[in-house]
């Protein structure tokens, strides 16, 4: 849709000002939710804009990646569950918020390990939604909605010409490996979350510094994110 939408020299083109386009959308959106947050406003566009030149997310947000567009997904889903509570839990904005979760796990599957903390926060702000069933299929089928972008996968795949990939997912169990990236298994090192989280504390122990009273009382809300 994007490469239709903009008419731009070639398709490798498009495809990284699509990525940079959902770069600055994922900056924006840290941002507001920083100030939906109680951020003051140059608080949360200094972190923002901080988060958007960090080596890592600005490498892949200048070429074509999917990164990018999945923390624009993940930040939007963010920001739909803080409106969903502020807002007095109406059904409608947290079927809009399973709704781009579903499309952010069409995008990648880290949107998966996302899950937990999601359910997590909407039964600590709504716990009668589980006596709500009505309420549950509403945002089961939102979600189911938004995942359903994988259904373009097989259809593509069977399509002429082929997609250049080591092979067509055109049945189940292709599709389904094509899904849950089986194929990245084998690089994939496996690791407690324990020894990843050491791990990350011995890499960053060197750079990490302590705050300051002034910078803890600038970053410290006026108003909670509430649960």
């Amino acid at each position: 849709a994007f490469q239709a939408a903009v008419p731009l020299g070639d398709a490798a083109l498009r495809l990284n000002l699509m990525t940079a386009v959902a770069g600055a959308g994922a900056v924006l959106l840290a941002a507001v939710i920083a100030i939906r947050c109680g951020a003051r406003p140059s608080v949360a566009a200094a972190g923002a804009l901080a988060f958007g030149l960090a080596t890592t997310f600005w490498r892949t947000s200048a070429r074509a990646d999917p990164h990018p567009l999945h923390l624009l997904l993940v930040l939007a889903v963010v920001l739909l569950l803080l409106e969903w509570d502020h807002r007095g839990r109406p059904l409608r904005w947290l079927v809009a918020a399973s709704l781009l979760a579903g499309l952010a796990l069409g995008n990648h599957m880290l949107m998966a390990l996302m899950g937990p903390a999601i359910v997590v926060y909407v039964l600590c702000g709504d716990r009668g939604i589980i006596r709500r069933p009505l309420h549950l299929v509403a945002v089961a089928g939102a979600a189911m909605l938004g995942m359903a972008v994988y259904l373009y996968v097989p259809l593509r795949a069977a399509a002429s010409p082929a997609v250049h990939h080591d092979y067509a997912p055109t049945t189940w169990g292709l599709f389904w490996r094509y899904v849950l990236g089986r194929d990245f298994d084998d690089v994939i090192q496996k690791a407690t979350f324990f020894e990843l989280a050491c791990d990350i504390i011995l890499r960053a122990g060197p750079n990490l510094q302590p705050l300051s009273p002034s910078a803890i009382a600038a970053l410290r809300p006026s108003e909670g994110c509430g649960v």
